[in-house]
């Protein structure tokens, strides 16, 4: 059940379940819309539930997922972090090792 969470519109929701309950009191059926999204509210609960129980999960970023709280980050910003942490440690790599010996003292170790 790793469906991703679904993003359902609270007010498309709400009319949901005022057809949901109209059916069930006249005996009559729903639409397919209406069905598929009911399937979509019960699978994101399930995996909201499934994900929470297995501490797959913080509650920060529940709040995320289902749309209640937004990322202050932006893509520009995420972005020029990634950036600046790969040319750090491609600095880092390209370091040069140099052993300098003289006939009087043992060998060294520098570090460019």
């Amino acid at each position: 059940m790793s469906k991703p969470f679904t993003d359902i519109d609270g007010k498309a929701l709400e009319a949901l379940i005022e057809r949901v309950n109209e059916a069930k009191e006249n005996n009559l059926a729903l639409s397919s819309e209406d069905y598929q999204l009911l399937l979509d509210a019960l699978l994101t609960l399930a995996t909201t539930q499934t994900r929470l129980a297995n501490h797959d999960v913080t509650v920060h970023k529940l709040r995320k997922l289902l749309g209640i709280e937004k990322s202050s980050e932006k893509l520009s910003a995420v972005l020029k972090k990634a950036k600046a942490s790969s040319l750090k440690k491609n600095k880092k790599s390209k370091k040069m090792m140099m052993t300098v010996s003289h006939p009087l003292n043992p060998p060294l170790l520098c570090i460019h």
